[in-house]
């Protein structure tokens, strides 16, 4: 089983628990990653087969929804750097350095090296940073002119699906849903495309530079 898909590695298994009805393999596994997560909701993790199945059913359900928000949240040092990735990645696509920003998006694997964040967590600080955005009312006016640039027809249809569920202060929490219909690698980088094109609208509406509104959208007082 050296090439079974491990049970979080991927932002598509929304539905773990149909994953874990379907790969009975996998059960113990997750259980194990999920036991600090179901005690802390009264969940007795000695004796789950006296547990009440509806009462579990509920708790793993939650369990799981914790689990995959932190996979998808960065905080400290970690924040620090996916800040600066997207940084990175927003200014390599507003100045026209295509190749420069799909080099570094490569670059970004499931898991967070000593100098990169997880690519999970750079999706998930564009995603929260767009929630932000477009339900900024004193942003509206700007947030009428952004332009998404030449992009494929899937990478587009994912940016507008990002920017719908964001206008609702969704996108995050919106994130499985837009995976499963979209793949992972496209909302990531249709999410950083829409972040770039959203920072250029803002920025030329303010004239303020696009490096500092990039830093006081990232970084917001």
């Amino acid at each position: 089983m050296n090439n079974a898909k491990p049970p979080f590695d991927e932002a598509d298994d929304a539905d773990l628990l149909a994953r874990m009805q379907r790969d009975p393999e996998i059960i113990d596994e997750v259980l194990e990653q999920l036991k600090p997560l179901l005690a802390a909701d009264g969940i007795d993790t000695q004796n789950l087969p006296n547990v009440d199945p509806n009462e579990l059913h509920a708790a793993m359900t939650r369990a799981i929804e914790r689990h995959q928000m932190e996979a998808h949240t960065s905080v400290g040092d970690a924040r620090a750097l996916t800040v600066a990735t997207v940084r990175d990645l927003s200014e390599a696509l507003h100045y026209h350095k295509p190749a420069q920003a799909e080099q570094l998006w490569q670059s970004l694997k499931l898991e967070p090296t000593p100098n990169l964040p997880s690519s999970s967590h750079v999706m998930g600080l564009t995603l929260e940073t767009l929630d932000s955005i477009y339900t900024d009312t004193k942003l509206r006016t700007a947030l009428g002119i952004v332009r998404l640039p030449e992009l494929s027809d899937a990478t587009r249809a994912a940016a507008q699906d990002i920017q719908r569920s964001a206008m609702q202060g969704r996108a995050f929490n919106s994130r499985d849903v837009m995976v499963s219909t979209h793949t992972t690698r496209k909302v990531g980088r249709a999410a950083i495309c829409l972040f770039a094109s959203t920072a250029t609208a803002i920025s030329e509406h303010s004239k303020l530079q696009y490096s500092t509104v990039v830093e006081q959208l990232l970084e917001p007082a």
